[in-house]
């Protein structure tokens, strides 16, 4: 099921555009208010593949209504890093992903069955990895060289550890 963002941008604002030089959390300048289809590219041909490719999770059919990332306080989405899917989870809130945002991280954790590298509310890019990872139980024994100090169970499914900032930074094998 694919969704419209309604009134949700926090893509516009997270989210690093090469092509039209936008650093990450700053608000695009294309982007006239915070309604969905407010970006004066949207239907341009100027619009960088980067936005036009783009789809958050809830956006993908994630999550109720209710948990829109301009409402829970953090965006998450699927994306391939050092050759292996992550979900990633940006707050935009700060705690959200332990709050607002823990509900659909669970879902979505338990959906996908991979990590989730989860980027806090207070760390701005550029930085090199983000803060936490949430690791189903399932895989965590593929898992072990990215898993840090233990921060939450999440439930029975997950846990949240601190992410150990190691060379190479992400050792986990999907396959």
């Amino acid at each position: 099921m694919e969704r419209q963002c309604g009134s949700c941008s926090v893509c516009c604002f997270v989210g690093a555009v090469p092509e039209i030089e936008k650093p990450a959390h700053v608000m695009c300048k294309h982007v006239k208010s915070n309604k969905c289809g407010s970006c004066s590219i949207f239907n341009d041909a100027a619009l960088p593949k980067t936005c036009s490719a783009f789809r958050c999770s809830w956006r993908h059919g994630y999550g109720s209504e209710d948990q829109r990332p301009d409402k829970i306080g953090v965006m998450f989405s699927t994306n391939r890093l050092e050759h292996q899917i992550y979900m990633i989870a940006i707050e935009t809130e700060p705690d959200a992903i332990l709050t607002t945002g823990k509900d659909m991280a669970t879902l979505l954790v338990k959906a996908n069955e991979i990590p989730m590298i989860v980027v806090k509310h207070d760390r701005k890019p550029p930085h090199d990895t983000g803060d936490y990872i949430i690791v189903p139980k399932s895989i965590e024994h593929k898992c072990k060289r990215i898993m840090g100090e233990l921060v939450a169970e999440l439930d029975e499914f997950a846990s949240i550890y601190e992410l150990v900032k190691a060379e190479p930074m992400l050792e986990y094998r999907s396959t």
